[in-house]
């Protein structure tokens, strides 16, 4: 899937497995610690982000 936050921010990641229910919401992301530091540190937490299929 293609994970942006800005404009000029994104990544295209595989997924590998499912999100567990009690961490993830519907249409939810659970992404690698990588993943996640190309838009901010792993201190944020939970980002706003949008991801479409590729």
């Amino acid at each position: 899937v293609s994970v942006k936050g800005d404009p000029s921010n994104s990544v295209v990641v595989r997924v590998v497995d499912t999100c567990p229910h009690r961490y993830c919401s519907y249409g939810q992301l659970d992404l690698s610690q990588a993943a996640f530091k190309k838009f901010a540190p792993m201190s944020k937490g939970v980002l706003d982000l949008e991801w479409s299929f590729v």
